[in-house]
């Protein structure tokens, strides 16, 4: 493979050779190739300031400051003499990598000899409409280039978080709003003897909200006609995909008619996020992405109307918004390097052949919780992690979520996107081809599937099509992975050793010498101070405070807020020996390890021994130097050896209550 241009190289990114005849086609596109973030430099934009003598000079000069030459091959091209005999032989004399265009299907070879061997750009289908896109062509030529991916369109970030929202942090309310248009009654009966079917809903309050958006958009547009024009389209598409036995969604759906969020005060963070939405269908989706398609292509001149940026524009576009997704990768955990699952997907679906997230559900009227009023998002992702690709929630490690929303904007579909990520438990790992396999929709909608590491998709992926919502998801956590590298730099030194497998929260702090095993889950604002010892598979929560000298073994449960006074001791075996009767050293599976649990808020004094198989009840108190060979009940005080009972304490730690002994 080629080595990619680098971009910070050159003061351009592209120079564009063409003749004036062409420009109404070179102006649309230097609109995509600017809308896409590359700079571009073109004569008309100095054909006033360097006139005659100037004017070639300057040329040359933009030729040496870009990385490519792309050259607009035309009938009015091959016959302009400065194009042939300056511009071109310049950029061949100085090495430029040359692009060229065939510009309306030109046959014919350019004049100058040494132009015939250099790359001609091949007119491509649109992976997203499937027809044959100019625009699209050009723009992959050139990301191929650069070494960029090229997307189907294009992702805009509504509203991001810097963890992840928690259940309780994003919530989502249906509203008494219906928005279901009806499929028209000439391919309603055929429709549903073939299992497709949609049920109208007299509620008009959205479709007004379309009417005006589409008569601001054209005084001269009938709303009406234009709608029903549409549906008899799509139902006929509809009809075409069936006979044909293609995969299609079918059935009720929500939309988003608001969005707003809590944030923090210097406005930076995303506390809490909630969502207004609305009851539709999967016919209307299709109607509305076909209108909005449609509205795309025959813009011209015009300004494109969707212009989306934050969430205060969702409720003037609602009615578009008759979908929302979630989607997100698998991401899978080795020691210094972390790999993502990357999906193609099956020809058979709609979009078919396009790089995708690991998994991507429909929120749905089924993931309503049992008060009829609110969505449970959470359900939709855990389901389509479930469907898709074959895993419950045991395969998977705790530290992924939901953490951003945006809209996509393609040249035929508009829809808003949850994004998140799941972490794959190592247990998994050689268990998941075969779980995948198994998953109820995967022989449905996935065509490939591969782990990526973060750093290598941009070369593997070049000349393939990703939806610009998995690319945009991919470089968050990109970032967010490099971030937390350079955190475990600054953890692992020689005093703080920290498994790249282990789950850290947010705002944990530890003193020197500490040790954390494989597959640890701390949680958020701990304090484990100087010689702690954390050993593989320890599940500690949020809030738990750890004082030195102490060794935690695997089978521990540390529940939140948590005290461990300095030197405790816990065990893990009942029966401890080093050597089987027969003299061997004992292995993993020559003893049976016993769990303990310390329940929220429970305090254990300094030097206290806890024997395995206990469970320390909430907010207990165990003295200092105890032995602890029972459970404890929940807010007692136990001192002694063994451990017994001598009083009740409350939740600030204070006896409440003396036991006679």
């Amino acid at each position: 493979m080629d080595e990619f241009i680098d971009k910070n190289e050159y003061k351009y990114d592209i120079f564009i050779s063409y003749s004036s005849t062409d420009k109404e086609f070179v102006r649309q596109v230097v609109t995509v190739l600017k809308n896409n973030g590359y700079r571009v430099w073109r004569d008309e934009d100095i054909l006033f300031k360097y006139c005659g003598d100037r004017y070639a000079p300057r040329v040359e000069s933009g030729i040496d400051e870009s990385g490519v030459v792309l050259y607009i091959h035309s009938n009015s091209s091959v016959r302009k003499p400065f194009v042939q005999s300056r511009e071109l032989p310049y950029a061949l004399k100085k090495g430029k990598k040359i692009l060229l265009y065939p510009h309306k299907g030109i046959k014919s070879v350019p004049k100058n000899p040494k132009m015939r061997s250099i790359q001609r750009i091949a007119i491509l289908e649109n992976p997203e409409t499937g027809k044959e896109d100019e625009m699209f062509s050009i723009l992959s030529a050139v990301q191929r280039c650069f070494g960029d991916l090229t997307s189907s369109g294009r992702y805009v970030k509504l509203e991001t978080c810097s963890e992840i929202w928690s259940p309780e942090q994003i919530s989502a309310r249906l509203t008494d709003v219906k928005f279901i248009l009806p499929i028209p009654e000439s391919r309603r009966e055929e429709l549903k003897s073939m299992g497709f079917y949609s049920e109208a809903s007299d509620d008009t309050r959205m479709l007004e909200r379309l009417r005006r958006f589409l008569l601001e958009y054209d005084g001269q547009m009938e709303a009406d006609a234009l709608i029903e024009k549409t549906a008899c389209e799509v139902a006929d598409y509809v009809l075409e995909r069936l006979k044909n036995h293609a995969t299609m969604f079918n059935g009720p759906m929500v939309g988003v008619s608001g969005i707003t969020a809590q944030r923090s005060q210097d406005g930076i963070e995303t506390h809490s996020l909630t969502m207004e939405m609305y009851r539709s269908d999967y016919f209307t989706f299709k109607v509305m992405s076909k209108i909005y398609g449609n509205l795309i292509a025959s813009l011209g001149d015009r300004a494109n109307p969707f212009d989306i940026r934050t969430i205060e524009d969702i409720p003037y576009y609602a009615p578009f918004l008759c979908s929302l997704g979630m989607g997100g990768f698998l991401l899978q955990k080795e020691e210094l390097k972390e790999s993502a699952l990357w999906i193609k997907r099956s020809s058979g679906c709609e979009a078919g052949n396009l790089y995708h997230f690991s998994y991507d559900e429909t929120v749905a009227i089924k993931d309503l919780n049992e008060d009829g009023k609110t969505v449970n998002l959470y359900g939709t992702m855990y389901r389509g992690i479930k469907e898709e690709l074959g895993l419950s929630g045991d395969e998977l490690m705790r530290e992924g979520g939901i953490f951003e929303i945006g809209v996509i904007l393609t040249s035929s579909r508009i829809e808003l996107e949850l994004l998140s990520f799941q972490v794959l438990h190592p247990s998994a790992y050689s268990r998941f081809p075969e779980l995948l396999e198994a998953a109820d929709d995967s022989k449905l909608e996935v065509g490939e599937q591969f782990f990526l590491q973060l750093g290598d998709y941009r070369r593997e992926l070049t000349g393939r099509f990703p939806t610009p919502e998995a690319l945009a998801l991919i470089q968050r956590l990109e970032v967010r992975y490099k971030e937390e590298m350079l955190l475990r730099q600054k953890r692992n030194t020689l005093l703080v050793q920290i498994s790249p497998l282990a789950e850290m929260g947010k705002d944990v702090k530890t003193d020197d010498f500490v040790i954390v095993g494989d597959r640890c889950r701390i949680g958020r604002e701990c304090k484990i101070h100087h010689f702690v010892h954390i050993d593989d598979d320890v599940v500690i929560g949020n809030r738990v405070k750890i004082q030195n000298n102490v060794m935690i073994p695997h089978g521990v449960t540390l529940e939140d807020g948590v005290f461990v006074g300095p030197s405790v001791v816990f065990t893990n075996d009942k029966n401890p020996r080093s050597v089987t009767p027969d003299g061997r050293l004992k292995s993993d599976d020559d003893w049976t390890m016993t769990p303990t649990l310390v329940k929220e808020g429970a305090s254990l004094g300094g030097g206290a021994v806890i024997v395995c198989g206990v469970t320390i009840g909430k907010w207990a108190m165990v003295g200092a130097g105890a032995l602890v060979t029972k459970d404890v009940p929940d807010y007692a005080l136990v001192t002694g050896c063994p451990a017994k009972v001598v009083g009740r304490v409350n939740e600030k730690g204070e006896i409440v209550a003396r036991e006679k002994l």
